[in-house]
């Protein structure tokens, strides 16, 4: 688990992840899309990729974060 300001959106969204793979009716893809934006937030603070030219990633981390991301330069 990471210790960044990005820290409590990815434990939720694999918490989220977690509940729908254990319910009966979870899908592989919900499950997968939640586990995916954790990844890219995850990686994003250890790393500092940028997802400001990755729209798709960007939206996807802000659809399911619930929060938006703020563009390097802002």
């Amino acid at each position: 688990m990471t210790s960044n300001a990005h820290a409590a959106i990815i434990s939720n969204l694999r918490k989220i992840a977690e509940r729908n793979e254990a319910s009966p009716n979870g899908r592989k893809i919900e499950w997968l899309a939640y586990q995916v934006a954790a990844d890219l937030l995850e990686i994003h603070d250890a790393t500092g990729i940028s997802l400001d030219n990755w729209a798709s990633a960007r939206e996807l981390c802000e659809f399911l974060g619930g929060v938006p991301i703020l563009e390097n330069d802002v």
